[in-house]
């Protein structure tokens, strides 16, 4: 599970830092080598996946028929900007080129914990959507605690015939 948050520089060859406290997070290989899956995030950020988790949300996106156009759009996006990268012995990450132009990753990168996956922004980028976090947080907060965040909101009925309300 991968939560918190830190910031890290990217360095001129497009690396980042990534910090213990979610390197060792990572399945290594027989050698001690630990890879991710490296795709466009939500927004504009960078989602980095385990294999294990990467491949629940491909079954989650493989649901769809193959004449879904929204499906094979979203197909058409993700698979093809998806990269499987490795950490190397300093524990820094390659941020493919074509990841790093699309989520504006430049100087300084914020690494946001997502329980399933890390997300890497633009420290600004983040700093700017999570302004009006905590206001949605708090709004959200007691449709949360009942459960029911993420359902859809049953019509309003109205009163019915023959009883109190």
């Amino acid at each position: 599970m991968f939560l918190g948050n830190s910031t890290h520089n990217l360095d001129s060859k497009g690396r980042v830092f990534i910090p213990k406290r979610v390197a060792g997070k990572l399945p290594a290989d027989s050698e001690g080598v630990r890879r991710v899956l490296v795709c466009p995030g939500l927004g504009d950020c960078v989602s980095l996946y385990t294999e294990a988790a990467y491949e629940r949300m491909r079954e989650q996106l493989a649901t769809g028929t193959f004449e879904d156009p929204e499906i094979l759009r979203l197909q058409r996006f993700l698979f093809p900007y998806t990269f499987e990268v490795e950490l190397d012995s300093a524990s820094r990450l390659l941020v493919p080129e074509p990841l790093r132009d699309m989520a504006g990753l430049r100087d300084e990168v914020m690494l946001a914990g997502l329980v399933d996956r890390v997300e890497l922004w633009d420290s600004a980028r983040f700093a700017a959507q999570a302004a009006g976090a905590r206001e949605e947080f708090l709004r959200l907060g007691s449709r949360w605690a009942k459960g029911q965040l993420g359902r859809p909101t049953p019509p309003d009925a109205g009163p019915s015939k023959g009883g109190p309300l």
